[in-house]
């Protein structure tokens, strides 16, 4: 999904609590390859930026692939990347129901769009993504 996404020209960020070698294990685990090969830029737990609900690190995110915050989408499955998606001032933000977040969670920090998995988050993406070019 991720490479059908990056084929429609939608630039792919990646912003993680978690380390450069805890995404490059959990996507050579899952399959995928190299997370750099499939996300425009990422911003990992070994950089120093201030972490979520701060925008600081989706802007810089933002920044590195030059796309405007109000033609930008946030998602996130915990409360603190909605309301940095806010901050942000991005376009939408949306909470997807596959991770650690719960509805409720989620809703509550005022996510736009609740999503249950991925392949919402895809049919979501198919009504609303139009191409810059």
């Amino acid at each position: 999904m991720l490479n059908h996404w990056k084929g429609m020209g939608i630039k792919l960020c990646l912003f993680t609590s978690g380390s450069k070698h805890h995404i490059e294990r959990n996507f050579t685990a899952a399959g995928v390859g190299s997370p750099y090969s499939i996300f425009d830029a990422i911003i990992t737990a070994d950089d120093s930026i201030a972490r979520k609900p701060h925008p600081d690190a989706i802007l810089d995110l933002l920044r590195r692939v030059d796309v405007p915050p109000k033609y930008a989408m946030v998602v996130g499955d915990y409360m603190y990347d909605a309301i940095a998606g806010h901050q942000a001032r991005v376009r939408l933000t949306v909470g997807i129901l596959h991770g650690f977040g719960e509805a409720h969670e989620l809703l509550a920090s005022g996510v736009d769009v609740l999503v249950k998995d991925l392949f919402s988050l895809n049919t979501l993406l198919s009504l609303t993504y139009e191409s810059p070019t």
